[in-house]
């Protein structure tokens, strides 16, 4: 018992020195408070009800609510593809992507709804993703974008394809305040090697900062040693912050209301409007 007092008052300690200097963090606006609470209004609640922000040790600052456990995967929404190509990662990614160009891959914004039997081929081209078995919402992929864009229209989605024309990969990105949700990235297992999720997501980080409606995406958690899709983040140059929650107190208690109210699973943002929208 006193070692897990000593362990916590540490964190804290560590969470008030991150937080007051803003170097291990980034901060990320929590949406605006509706004049009702219809559940279509409180949509882009369900990324932060989905990280279990109430779960994480929370250090309040005059600035706002300073998550200090779990880490994410964080990358400024700034970067060209060129500049992200020279400056934001090294020479074995740059070779990668290279060697998809040579290859013949392409990318391009697609709308995700006109490729959902390529994407459940892709999807289930790998038994396991990351060490976990893929669930029913990849095994069995849904159409998305006419469910879910009434609602928030800001969702994009990248595909790589084959010199032959096929969709091999996808990334998709949801605007939620000041951030980009990596909502989904994946790749057929037959074209991982070619280096086309290094191109996807380099073709990806450069569309999206030109949109210039975000300071950061964020690529959900991630561990500073873990391998596979952890590796991969870090080797695109995301940087390992923990997150500065900003709002009012009106914006904390609608965030907790939330929670209260509203039970997410799988594919979160899909499934809640399917379930209350």
């Amino acid at each position: 018992m006193i070692r897990k007092m000593i362990r916590y008052v540490r964190n804290v300690f560590l969470a008030y020195k991150d937080a007051l200097s803003n170097r291990q963090c980034c901060e990320l606006l929590l949406p605006d408070v509706s004049d009702t609470l219809d559940s279509k209004a409180l949509y882009k609640y369900y990324w932060f009800a989905d990280i279990d922000v109430f779960n994480s040790l929370i250090v309040n600052t005059n600035r706002g609510g300073y998550v200090y456990k779990p880490k994410f995967a964080v990358l400024r929404a700034k970067y060209d593809y060129k500049t992200y190509f020279t400056q934001c990662i090294k020479s074995p990614e740059r070779a990668l992507i290279r060697k998809a160009i040579k290859n013949g891959y392409s990318v391009k914004e697609i709308a995700y709804d006109s490729y959902l039997l390529e994407i459940k081929e892709i999807n289930t081209s790998k038994d396991m993703r990351n060490g976990c078995e893929m669930s029913d919402d990849y095994k069995y992929p849904k159409k998305r974008d006419c469910v879910v864009k009434p609602i928030n229209s800001n969702i994009y989605t990248y595909g790589c394809f084959d010199a032959g024309g096929k969709l091999v990969a996808y990334y998709m990105f949801e605007k939620i305040t000041n951030f980009y949700h990596t909502v989904k990235g994946i790749g057929h297992r037959d074209h991982l090697k070619n280096g086309i999720m290094n191109y996807l997501f380099a073709y990806s980080v450069g569309q999206l900062s030109e949109k210039q409606e975000c300071d950061y995406i964020v690529y959900g958690m991630i561990t500073p040693h873990g391998e596979g899709l952890d590796r991969f983040k870090r080797q695109a140059g995301c940087q390992i912050r923990n997150l500065m929650i900003l709002g009012n107190n009106e914006q904390f208690k609608t965030l907790k209301y939330f929670k209260r109210t509203y039970r997410l699973h799988g594919d979160s943002g899909l499934n809640f409007v399917s379930d209350y929208c």
